[in-house]
């Protein structure tokens, strides 16, 4: 009897542990989950409202800008211009606007299926994917409803040009810099089997 008695004081005091254990995995794992779900939210906000500005800014400039024309905003360094893009970054593709919309929705799917995977939960790449995918999205309604891209940003110093942009690009590159940024310096998650055999 005291044997039995002995096992069993044992066992309740391991199974107490493993419980606590149980619970504070599972109140962590709702903590994160609910965490990413409200930065996903967040994000998704931010990519329409960049989304909104690049259209409204470029309905703008085809409404008041000349085609072709420059207007120096900062003289040696920054103009406001209206020219058209048939083709990718650089005039890469151009005359294939079907082909850079396939490209362009095969990349906006492959986001939205694979957040979860590509960002690893990282708010900073949740916020780079999303930001991707809202130039992705600003780009690829002007080839839709317009037939090539607007683009009205025009850096330079002196002679050196810097091809000519808009807000769905920025937010392409500051995408593109985050995640790269992030995955530089955030070291990679460790898989959860992996996680229970460290503990």
């Amino acid at each position: 009897m005291q044997g039995k008695t002995g096992i069993y004081g044992r066992s309740r005091p391991q199974k107490q542990i493993i419980s606590r254990k149980s619970r504070k995995l599972f109140e962590l794992k709702t903590f994160c989950l609910e965490k990413t779900n409200r930065t996903t939210v967040f994000a998704v906000a931010l990519a329409v409202v960049f989304y909104l500005i690049d259209q409204l800014t470029k309905e703008v400039i085809v409404r008041t800008v000349p085609f072709h024309s420059v207007q120096v905003v900062i003289p040696d360094f920054f103009n406001i211009t209206y020219i058209t893009n048939p083709g990718a970054a650089w005039g890469v593709l151009a005359g294939k606007g079907w082909l850079l919309l396939l490209i362009s929705i095969a990349a906006l799917a492959g986001i939205i299926l694979f957040l979860k995977r590509l960002s690893e939960n990282y708010p900073e790449r949740i916020y780079a994917l999303l930001l991707i995918a809202s130039g992705i999205v600003g780009n690829c309604t002007d080839r839709i409803f317009r037939g090539e891209v607007v683009d009205f940003l025009q850096f330079h110093v002196g002679r050196f040009y810097w091809p000519s942009f808009n807000v769905a690009d920025s937010c392409i590159t500051c995408g593109v810099a985050i995640f790269i940024i992030s995955t530089v310096f955030r070291p990679e998650k460790k898989h959860p089997s992996r996680l229970q055999e460290t503990k």
